[in-house]
């Protein structure tokens, strides 16, 4: 059984709504999908929402669903798609659209091509090597998102529905 679990991170109270109405007419949910809304209140009194979606989608339909949450709604989000070949796609503004395969303990896995290439243009530099590597793990974005995960383990949540 295929699971994808899509994190929306940083909205406003009206990209929030925004990203409901993308998100129900890409996705269809149904009422048996868990769909969480977080509320954060930061220092300067501004709330900021996180939604957390759990789905059963297949991995064409994960990618493609990433795919339009990056051109149109331009928050950070991060998807998981767990199946029998699972994958991490991760997104900001900033960095733009990440994806790695992730092996069945959820690790990314990257191709040997890329490895090949990587230690090809490092030159025998081990800190380039290391740059490289971590750059095609996606390491840069994980740490651009880890402010928003750490927040959210604080957040008020509540279930709600976007099915329909």
């Amino acid at each position: 059984m295929s699971e994808t679990i899509l994190w929306l991170y940083d909205l406003t109270a009206m990209q929030t709504e925004e990203a409901k109405a993308v998100l129900r007419a890409l996705l269809r949910p149904t009422n048996q999908d868990t769909v969480l809304l977080h509320t954060t209140e930061l220092a300067d009194r501004s709330k900021r929402f996180d939604i957390c979606l759990q789905l059963s989608q297949d991995a064409d339909f994960a990618a493609d669903v990433v795919s339009v949450l990056a051109r149109t709604l331009q928050t950070p989000f991060e998807c998981t798609h767990l199946d029998d070949v699972s994958s991490l796609w991760r997104f900001t503004p900033s960095l733009g659209l990440h994806h790695v395969h992730l092996d069945s303990l959820g690790t990314a896995v990257l191709s040997e091509p890329l490895l090949q290439e990587a230690i090809a243009v490092s030159r025998g530099n081990g800190i380039v090597l290391a740059g490289k590597i971590r750059k095609a793990l996606g390491s840069h974005l994980d740490d651009e998102l880890e402010g928003f995960r750490l927040r959210t383990g604080g957040a008020q949540s509540r279930e709600i529905s976007i099915a329909s």
